[in-house]
């Protein structure tokens, strides 16, 4: 039997020796699901790098009827879900909130009420506040600043509320003549976990809890964490997208953990401190990268992962380009009883949810991401488990030919390819095969510059070996390539020296290059974001070109991004295997 069991099974029995309280049965805890729709127009899209007027896109939601309505949110019902509900989406609603006992009251006295006047905020801020699961995605470069706002007032909240609460009971045990049973704590202190994509981002989220701390007196080890968390972008960046800009700004490094304690909350203290670095033991907060979370794990056991009240995966999107493998592998050990109880552990206090190994069932789960993609969506379904329900946020974005038209690209060809596969284990290989198959010896005759896009590494090694074999010419950059390879790749291929150039979507992802010269452009798979397949028709000149899409009955959403829902359902279902569209 592991330690694990032995530990739980013990505080079991504790549980059951002690002396029982006659209380009501408990009620059944109804789940809701709200999916609010937010309109946003194609010109404030293809201008991301201004500010978007919120007011344009905020204020319609839909009913149960699907009717436009002020307040009312539509619900998307199933069987355990519960009925009724509104989002609260106006400034005053929120003060409302703050003035209630479900907000600490150091927050109450020192918030800046200004932060409010965002409907963004207002928005994000009434999706957290019962401590349901939240998926966000879809949202623009612009959401990122307000987003963080309203996840740091309630992160700030959650922190005073705990450390509140546990000091009072401490006292109140100090005080009594009698033993009191007083369940407030977990396994650990920690009880936060944010995960983030780099440096320059962990310091942005220190910066902004920083704003929202109460009475904030001083940050403890400020000066090395400067040092640690600061850099200048190594490459010019004015020639890149807004989104870009905002994603790789400062220090690029993506392995990284930060634990924060807040102190100060003795009545007689002059101010609140944040204490950076603190120690798996006594920090309240930890921001880190997946990478910099997995590596600490390699090297001792991270006990502060066993009591999470709230997990925050900010930028799922760039967390997918990075390796996905490490966010799943961080959800996996989270939320989970420790082996062996760390030291200051007090039976005593442990919540009842503890004891009954129903953590995640009282953890908030909330994702941040540019767009939708099914990774995203089956990782949140299966750690969603709070008993307050789900509820996702996301606007109505246009789809990347929507996108592609507004440009004015008049002269351009689609022509998306379906394929079949067995299973979705085998989708990957079927690709290629059919690629091989039905589509290089095609491309070959038909043009003299074409480019072709693997959907991930491994399939762009995978196919490299295939092409190799054929003795085809064709030169090849991926995300790991030298700059200056990357360069010479690029002028032979704009030249017309080169034929048949593969690549990767994550080599576009990191660098966002704009290949110039191609006639044809293999998309292996349709990109998940609607930015990045507008982007790849942007490499051809003003003659135009065509643009392959290969895709399975599994590539459904994928295709909805970049052609819309309705040319999804076409290819699908449709008894054809080829589909041409011209802007």
């Amino acid at each position: 039997m592991k330690k694990s069991s032995i530990f739980l099974n013990s505080l079991s029995k504790y549980r059951k020796s002690s002396t029982p309280k006659t209380t009501e049965p408990p009620k059944k805890v109804q789940r809701v699901e709200v999916e609010l729709q937010i309109t946003q127009s194609v010109g404030e899209l293809l201008n991301q790098g201004t500010e978007v007027d919120e007011n344009d896109y905020f204020d319609i939601f839909l009913n149960k009827e699907g009717n436009p309505s002020d307040k009312q949110a539509g619900f998307l019902m199933n069987e355990d879900f519960s009925v009724t509900g509104t989002i609260p989406p106006h400034k005053s609603d929120i003060e409302d909130k703050l003035a209630n006992p479900t907000f600490s009251w150091r927050l109450q006295r020192s918030l800046d009420k200004t932060v409010l006047e965002n409907e963004r905020t207002r928005l994000i801020l009434a999706g957290l506040t019962k401590y349901n699961d939240l998926l966000v995605p879809q949202r623009s470069v612009s959401d990122l600043k307000h987003d963080r706002v309203a996840l740091s007032i309630h992160i700030m909240n959650h922190v005073l509320r705990s450390r509140d609460l546990v000091l009072d009971n401490s006292n109140k045990i100090a005080e009594s003549k009698v033993d009191l049973e007083l369940r407030d704590q977990g396994y650990a202190r920690c009880s936060v976990l944010l995960l983030t994509t780099t440096r320059h981002q962990g310091l942005l989220w220190i910066e902004a809890l920083s704003k929202v701390t109460p009475r904030l007196k001083s940050v403890i080890a400020h000066k090395k964490f400067r040092q640690q968390f600061t850099g200048e972008t190594e490459t010019d960046m004015s020639r890149k997208p807004a989104d870009y800009r905002k994603y790789f700004a400062g220090n690029r490094d993506d392995s990284f953990i930060m634990g924060i304690k807040v102190e100060g909350f003795s009545e007689s203290s002059p101010g609140m401190r944040l204490k950076l670095f603190a120690t798996n033991s006594e920090a309240d907060i930890f921001i880190c990268s997946p990478l910099g979370l997995v590596k600490a794990a390699e090297r001792e056991p991270l006990t502060f992962l066993s009591s999470l009240n709230m997990i925050v995966c900010d930028q799922c999107h760039f967390m997918y380009n990075q390796n996905w493998a490490h966010l799943t592998q961080v959800m996996s050990m989270s939320c989970t009883a420790p082996d062996d109880p760390p030291a200051g552990f007090d039976l005593m206090r442990l919540r009842e949810y503890f004891i009954t190994d129903e953590i995640k069932k009282h953890c908030q789960l909330v994702c941040l991401s540019s767009c939708t993609f099914p990774l995203l969506k089956g990782m949140f379904r299966s750690n969603a488990q709070s008993h307050m329900g789900q509820m996702t946020i996301k606007r109505n974005m246009p789809y990347g030919l929507t996108r592609v038209r507004a440009l004015g690209l008049s002269s351009l060809a689609f022509k998306i390819q379906r394929f079949t596969t067995p299973n979705l284990k085998e989708v990957s290989e079927a690709r290629q095969q059919y690629f091989m198959k039905y589509v290089l010896e095609h491309i070959r005759s038909s043009f003299e510059r074409v480019l072709i896009v693997a959907s991930d590494y491994f399939e762009f090694v995978q196919l490299r070996r295939k092409m190799n074999q054929e003795i085809i010419e064709f030169e090849v950059v991926n995300e790991y390539s030298p700059l200056q390879e990357i360069g010479d790749v690029r002028h032979l291929f704009y030249d017309g020296k080169l034929p048949l150039l593969l690549t990767t979507t994550r080599f576009h992802f990191y660098h966002r290059y704009r290949i110039r010269g191609p006639q044809c452009i293999v998309l292996l798979s349709p990109p998940k974001d609607g930015l990045y397949f507008q982007e790849y028709c942007q490499f051809f000149e003003k003659d135009g070109g065509t643009v392959i899409v290969l895709a399975s009955k599994y590539d459904r959403q994928s295709l909805s991004v970049c052609f819309g829902p309705d040319v999804a359902g076409k290819v699908i279902s449709s008894k054809r295997d080829t589909f041409l569209l011209n802007v």
